[in-house]
């Protein structure tokens, strides 16, 4: 029996220029690339997602900050 490796390949985070300026928080949604996390932190210094998918490595998957304050970040996940 075999065990492959389930954990997606970190991609970088979009350039702020990508992420839209209007990016509200919310509930993660399934966008073009994967599935978009946000979070609301306009007095943040820094933003990293961490989750099972990345076996829980706090350094893996830096968020983008829009102008707005809103943090956001697509992960290639599958929907569900």
């Amino acid at each position: 029996m075999s065990t492959a490796d389930t954990t997606p390949t970190p991609v970088p985070p979009p350039a702020p220029d990508k992420m839209p300026e209007d990016l509200q928080a919310g509930r993660p949604r399934q966008v073009e690339g994967g599935i978009l996390f946000t979070y609301d932190g306009p007095g943040a210094n820094e933003v990293f997602l961490a989750g099972s998918f990345n076996g829980w490595n706090a350094s893996d998957l830096p968020m983008v900050r829009t102008p707005s304050g809103v943090w956001g970040v697509i992960v290639p996940l599958p929907a569900g």
